[in-house]
């Protein structure tokens, strides 16, 4: 229908789940077309989320989607998202929170894989089970490896139950999340935590367009001023794959703009809200302080364009 397969975009999911999302985004297909060019509007809520980005919302199952700053983006469930190296160098052991080494992963085993759906009010019993959740804190990787279970495992702790452990890839340390006395709570728990996780990345998009006409000067030439810039986190891959992503955006642009694409850790992308959002007020206010927010956003996406490059 329409002229495009949707089956490509699904086929990860069992059929039964695959036929409803497909149908979700065969309904919203004309709205979806219509609005495919359609930019942010500088004068619509800031929460407002641009054409491109409802249609990758919709690519990948969700109803809708709303626009919401990393710096406030757990803030519903009262946590707070910190940067890996912030949470290792300053909290990890001041939380109280077990850090067990390679050593022991003989008397560790796999969390199977037992698919659940989270909902709001699993997230009391997530509080209650998670030690981290207590501290009102999660880290960056957490939202990127954490939707895995194949980073937990289960220890057990003789005569006090067992353990609920998580590891990033390639890291020695394991942290222990909580403590449970069944087997089948903890491996519920840990499949639920995982759900969360992805949820909150699934319900809200949390990338940004910068057009760069909208801040070029007579210093800029036309391809300058054709350019997009596509800033997302850097957890966001978790859920949305960065080449599929990459691949998405460039398909449905228009032919004679090209995009850049940045994937920023949690600090970076706060800085960059930050200024995003002076930047976009000025716009709409017409403040006198546009000029220099505007040579300010230009720089700042012009130096990570040039460590990229530099990169490769």
């Amino acid at each position: 229908m329409y002229g495009t397969s949707t089956r490509r975009w699904f086929k990860a999911y069992p059929l039964p789940e695959q036929n409803r999302k497909r149908g979700n985004l065969l309904v919203q297909w004309p709205a979806l077309q219509r609005d495919r060019f359609r930019a942010v509007n500088l004068q619509e809520p800031e929460n407002h989320a641009c054409g491109i980005f409802r249609w990758l919302a919709a690519v990948h199952g969700q109803e809708e989607t709303c626009h919401m700053p990393v710096a406030a983006f757990l803030s519903h469930y009262h946590l707070r998202l910190l940067d890996d190296e912030v949470f290792f160098k300053r909290y990890k052991y001041k939380l109280q929170i077990d850090i067990l080494h390679t050593q022991e992963e003989d008397w560790m085993e796999h969390v199977p894989l037992h698919p659940v759906r989270f909902r709001e009010k699993d997230f009391q019993t997530l509080y209650i089970q998670l030690h981290i959740l207590w501290h009102n804190i999660l880290y960056e990787s957490f939202l990127i490896y954490g939707t895995n279970i194949r980073n937990y495992r289960i220890s057990r702790k003789w005569g006090q139950g067992y353990l609920l452990l998580f590891r990033i890839p390639g890291q020695h340390e394991w942290i222990c999340l909580g403590q449970f006395f069944e087997k089948e709570h903890l491996i519920h728990v840990a499949n639920l935590f995982c759900s969360f996780l992805c949820s909150i990345t699934h319900r809200c998009m949390p990338g940004y367009i910068v057009e760069h006409l909208l801040y070029a000067d007579k210093s800029d030439d036309e391809e300058e001023k054709r350019r997009l810039t596509f800033i997302f986190p850097r957890f966001a891959k978790a859920v949305y794959r960065k080449e599929h992503i990459e691949m998405l955006i460039r398909e449905r642009i228009p032919t004679h703009q090209q995009a850049g694409f940045l994937w920023l850790k949690v600090k970076d992308m706060t800085d960059f809200e930050r200024l995003y959002y002076s930047w976009r007020k000025a716009w709409s206010n017409s403040d006198r302080d546009l000029d220099r927010l505007s040579n300010e956003l230009k720089m700042y996406l012009s130096g990570w364009k040039i460590k990229n490059e530099r990169r490769q």
